[in-house]
């Protein structure tokens, strides 16, 4: 059998698989379940975490969840403030 047909019979099957487990619904396709919330901007709701690309360059906001969500502020679950929010916020 050559190498071709064993990577398309493989294929086929996998595919298989997937369909089941999605018309079944065995794999829980909710991903806000993972996200911390703590760890995203409080201006844009960014994730700031490890890994992001974003975390080098985040500030913690010292703000409680009270005050953050009497300012207005779009995501007063965050604890931090996104490099691109800081780019745009002329408070300071």
């Amino acid at each position: 059998m050559s190498t071709m047909a064993i990577i398309i019979a493989l294929f086929l099957v996998l595919r298989q698989v997937a369909k089941v487990f999605n018309d079944n619904k065995l794999v829980d396709k909710s991903f806000d379940l993972l996200k911390d919330k703590e760890t995203s901007c409080n201006r844009c709701g960014r994730d700031v975490s490890i890994g992001s690309g974003f975390w080098s360059k985040r500030l913690s906001d010292k703000d409680n969840f009270e005050v953050r969500k009497s300012k207005g502020v779009k995501y007063p679950e965050g604890n931090y403030i996104c490099g691109e929010c800081l780019k745009g916020d002329t408070r300071k």
